[in-house]
């Protein structure tokens, strides 16, 4: 994979390969670049976390978690961007044991990391959430979805309730939006016709209640927005907008 940078009125100002591409369905690129002062950040599709310098291209430090982690990937590679969060780049790796790390966004040094359930890779980029002073990270593997402490990586919660079917293991790994959180309340939508599912979180985030499972609800690989708390999206394949109260 190649990174490219270019000035505004097109002209090319270095291509430099980041790593190595995703060659199986829907081929090459797959992750947004984030750029954190003189240097950004990059996960290929092939599970290697690379930091370059944002002047010239050239790399700075590379991690390969596909190799260390023992990836079970999705059938599109690895597509989640990196998390960054104060001197952490965070990736959901999805290992046979490690769910997520930190590195450290200077050196590349891993900080810490986060046991899992073994679980296949899953495409939902992770987030920070805030809720009375506590933060979390919510991020999510084809199976569970994930509460992390964002200082120290320990597992605070995780359920594997937000998939409507569970079942159908299959389409697990279908959860592309990242979730919604609103005063308490985090909102997952797995999409493809297995809808979505609305959970409240205790005041210390220390866990998660299931609240309900809606199918119509279905938002996909368009996401969602919340607006004065009201979830907007497109209902994917049922070629609908839809928005509802988050509380009611």
């Amino acid at each position: 994979e190649q990174i490219t940078c270019f000035k505004l009125d097109g002209s090319v100002v270095y291509q430099s390969v980041a790593g190595r591409a995703w060659t199986k369905s829907f081929q090459e690129t797959r992750c947004t670049p984030i750029v954190d002062d003189d240097r950004l950040y990059y996960i290929t599709g092939m599970g290697e976390c690379v930091c370059m310098n944002r002047a010239d291209g050239k790399i700075i430090w590379k991690n390969d978690f596909w190799n260390k982690y023992t990836i079970s990937p999705s059938d599109q590679g690895m597509c989640e961007q990196v998390l960054l969060d104060k001197n952490r780049v965070l990736v959901t790796v999805n290992g046979k044991d490690i769910v997520m790390v930190a590195f450290d966004k200077l050196t590349g040094e891993t900080l810490w990391e986060t046991p899992g359930n073994g679980d296949q890779a899953n495409y939902m980029a992770s987030r920070i959430i805030e809720w009375k002073g506590i933060r979390q990270v919510v991020c999510a593997s084809e199976g569970h979805i994930y509460g992390i402490n964002p200082e120290t990586g320990e597992k605070i919660w995780s359920d594997n309730k937000w998939n409507p079917e569970l079942e159908k293991k299959p389409w697990a790994f279908t959860l592309i939006n990242t979730p919604v959180f609103y005063e308490g309340y985090l909102f997952v939508s797995c999409g493809d016709g297995y809808g979505c599912t609305m959970y409240k979180m205790s005041d210390d985030l220390s866990s998660v209640e299931l609240l309900w499972k809606n199918k119509e609800l279905d938002f996909y690989i368009g996401g969602m927005i919340e607006l004065g708390g009201v979830i907007y999206g497109s209902t994917g394949d049922k070629n609908k907008w839809a928005a509802f109260d988050i509380k009611t």
